[in-house]
């Protein structure tokens, strides 16, 4: 996932991703520019369903140019 969905519960973003990764579409769920909360949201969701993981993160990184 590329950003956090604020319209589509949690539950169901990683019910549908964990599928995915049990048909073989995908190897593994990763996301990026999630906030740190927002992983842990994800990370403890799918402990508790027993779903898969997200096992990749990419991290914001912003560049600022000096003048």
């Amino acid at each position: 996932m590329h950003t956090f969905d604020w319209e589509t519960p949690v539950e169901v973003a990683l019910r549908t991703l964990s599928d995915l990764v049990k048909s073989r579409k995908v190897h593994c769920i990763g996301v990026s520019n999630f906030t740190g909360w927002q992983l842990q949201k994800f990370l403890d969701c799918s402990k508790y369903m027993g779903l898969e993981r997200a096992v990749v993160v990419q991290v914001n990184f912003y560049i600022h140019l000096l003048n």
